[in-house]
């Protein structure tokens, strides 16, 4: 999960950037002393996440920067008690930690937002008679089915090997096969669903697939026979 700071004060930087280096959820990419920089550079970044966000700050507040960046999910820092209840109107406001912070408070936050980051991770697929389509980060992503070559899992990613490169899909195998024409995908082996009509032939006792353009994938017998492509 990427992650800023910002914060007009270096010595608050530098004491929170030791703390989030230590959290293995967080992976910290910039710090910013200047608000309005931050604000730049946020809205030109969409992969990162979380800010951590100092509140009383000349140039820009932390409550008007979360504000302009209303995507990004925003932690106050602050010595201030008074602004706690002013920041909780705000939006995409995560949380609020007084200062001095702990490492104790940095994992909590982290535990807190790591399922939520991963539930939004997660891509929707579109039904679309021409295309897979499907969500990714800010994204939306869209392969025609005659230029795609084959899919394998990754665990529970998957990727998709097209014509004219590689797509990575945040997606189960099984899900992304369920989007796919039957008439025109096959599941080949556990972990490979490959389209049908780029199948050159078998190899190696029916354990690999030589597809168009050179490509070669994962094939199984089992899976072969079962999909009726045994004698393809």
């Amino acid at each position: 999960m990427l992650c800023v700071i910002v914060d007009d004060e270096i010595i608050s930087i530098n004491y929170l950037e030791k703390i989030v280096l230590q959290i293995p959820q967080l992976k910290l990419v910039a710090t910013f002393k200047n608000p309005v920089s931050a604000k730049a550079y946020l809205l030109a970044h969409p992969e990162v996440y979380l800010v951590f966000s100092d509140i009383n700050m000349s140039g820009l507040s932390g409550l008007e920067l979360a504000q302009l960046v209303p995507k990004k999910k925003v932690v106050f820092t602050t010595g201030y008690e008074e602004y706690a209840r002013e920041s909780w109107r705000i939006s995409n406001a995560i949380g609020y930690l007084s200062k001095p912070i702990s490492l104790k408070d940095i994992s909590e936050v982290a535990e807190k937002i790591h399922p939520i980051y991963l539930a939004e991770r997660i891509a929707l697929v579109y039904k679309n008679t021409t295309h897979l389509v499907y969500r990714l980060d800010d994204k939306t992503v869209e392969i025609a089915f005659d230029k795609i070559l084959y899919i394998e899992s990754t665990g529970n990613f998957s990727n998709v090997i097209a014509e004219d490169g590689d797509y990575f899909a945040p997606i189960p195998l099984w899900e992304v096969h369920k989007a796919l024409p039957s008439t025109t995908f096959a599941r080949v082996s556990k972990s490979t669903v490959a389209n049908k009509d780029k199948i050159l032939g078998a190899t190696n006792n029916y354990k690999e697939l030589k597809l168009l353009g050179g490509s070669k994938c994962k094939s199984s017998k089992m899976y072969l026979q079962n999909s009726d492509l045994l004698t393809t």
